[in-house]
């Protein structure tokens, strides 16, 4: 991710939140560019009107092309964006926690530098901004984020990046809890042969892990800069999530491996 001094650090804040499975995942995008353009433009190539349409996550894609085709170009572009992912999970029965969680997290990586020098703009989904988020703004004046909430994803097409990283976040996580086990073909440019079967959230995480990827390095084989472990660039579990979210988060996400997966 860029972080040049002149620019403003620009976060999108989403969130997907599982009854069944117990926890709420609460997504934000991190970037120094406007990526706005490119999304309209993608949104354009398969038909949709941008500020009128846009890409939801939860909606069926077994029989529509053009939306898959969007998600796979948006997960391209969130890639080539060199864009960063903070995830934070909250018990879903405090859902008014999530924003908190992620709110707390942000101040935390804007206090340690990795948001850069500037005011940080974060544009929050309808609904995130609850009572008790508010009341954590108010009694942490010296955040340094600059909220705009109840923003409409039509409107702020960043925030349909937020969907989809919110969602695939979230799938990873139930695939590890083992409420979905599905498998899938390795695709193409994959490195494998495109009809190969692997889980679903291989493939998933393995198309978001450049962009959750910290700077601090938890481990190094032998073979170098090419192979390493990498923390998480934020992440934020909730103390009261159930010790099996807990352990799901960690085993999928707390850490992310950079070296060649085939």
């Amino acid at each position: 991710m860029k972080e040049p001094s002149s620019l403003r650090c620009r976060v999108f804040v989403d969130d997907s939140v599982h009854d069944v499975d117990g926890f709420v995942l609460t997504a934000a995008v991190i970037t120094f560019d406007d990526l706005s353009p490119k999304i309209a433009e993608l949104l354009r190539g398969v038909g949709l009107k941008p500020g009128i349409d846009e890409y939801k996550s939860h909606s069926r894609k077994d029989s529509d092309e053009p939306s898959r085709r969007l998600r796979s170009e948006l997960g391209e572009l969130l890639y080539q964006s060199g864009a960063r992912i903070a995830l934070a999970v909250t018990p879903r029965g405090q859902r008014d926690a999530a924003g908190v969680d992620m709110l707390a997290l942000l101040a935390r990586l804007k206090s340690d530098g990795a948001l850069g020098p500037s005011e940080v703009s974060v544009w929050l989904d309808e609904g995130l901004l609850t009572g008790a988020a508010s009341s954590w703004l108010e009694s942490h004046p010296s955040h340094g984020l600059l909220i705009e909430s109840e923003q409409d994803s039509k409107k702020v097409l960043e925030l349909q990046l937020a969907d989809l990283v919110a969602h695939t976040a979230s799938t990873i996580i139930r695939c590890e809890l083992g409420s979905i086990s599905k498998m899938v073909p390795a695709g193409p440019n994959s490195g494998y042969d495109p009809n190969e079967l692997f889980p679903l959230e291989f493939g998933l995480w393995a198309g978001l892990r450049y962009n959750l990827a910290g700077l601090q390095i938890k481990q190094s084989d032998l073979n170098g800069l090419d192979f390493q472990t990498y923390y998480a660039f934020g992440l934020s579990i909730n103390e009261q999530c159930s010790p099996m979210v807990k352990a799901a988060v960690r085993a999928q996400l707390e850490t992310v491996y950079l070296g060649c997966i085939h």
